[in-house]
């Protein structure tokens, strides 16, 4: 808290009479990072014509959204267990509504026939959801390729795993351009 009270130009006792504990400045930090994120799911456009472009859009968002948020994106994954665990399901709760948007989306791409038909939807959403929040800890925005790319990417790669046509060509050194804003 001392180190907050700095930042922000306050006591630590003044800091207190806005922030009752760390847990609740967590909490805070964590909700803010959520409430961020769900701009993301505003903009799927579920039951659209093309599921798998909102897909590859969402994913395209998320990875971006990663990349320019990594330190609280670190922070979540850190600290996530210090959060008093009767508020720790309301971010449970939100946290789910990602991987939700995955599955909603592959459900609708798999009726009408885009996905592989033996596709697994509760296994791919939280294969996919899972890689997309992994991509803060090496995605950064100022890689030797725009993250704009990078996610792009990676949103590819992504959707090429449960197409079930023939993964389409990828850009010749598109492994080094996503490698080449990776971290160390």
């Amino acid at each position: 808290m001392e180190d907050v009270s700095e930042a922000v130009g306050l006591l630590k006792g003044s800091l207190y009479h806005y922030i009752r504990s760390k847990e609740d400045l967590l909490f805070e930090v964590l909700e803010g990072l959520h409430v961020d994120g769900e701009e993301i799911i505003a903009a799927v456009q579920f039951e659209s014509d093309d599921p798998m472009a909102q897909l590859r859009q969402y994913l395209k968002r998320a990875a971006i959204f990663a990349g320019n948020n990594a330190e609280r994106l670190a922070i979540f994954f850190r600290d996530f267990d210090k959060v008093p665990s009767d508020r720790r399901s309301e971010i449970i709760s939100e946290r789910e509504m990602y991987t939700q948007t995955v599955a909603r989306l592959l459900t609708e791409a798999k009726a009408k026939g885009l996905t592989a038909p033996m596709l697994d939807v509760r296994l791919a959403s939280k294969l996919i959801s899972g890689a997309i929040s992994s991509t803060h800890e090496w995605l950064r925005p100022h890689g030797r390729q725009p993250l704009e790319d990078a996610a792009e990417e990676i949103a590819n790669f992504l959707i090429d795993g449960i197409t079930p046509k023939v993964p389409r060509k990828v850009k010749k050194d598109a492994r080094n351009r996503v490698k080449s804003n990776a971290r160390g």
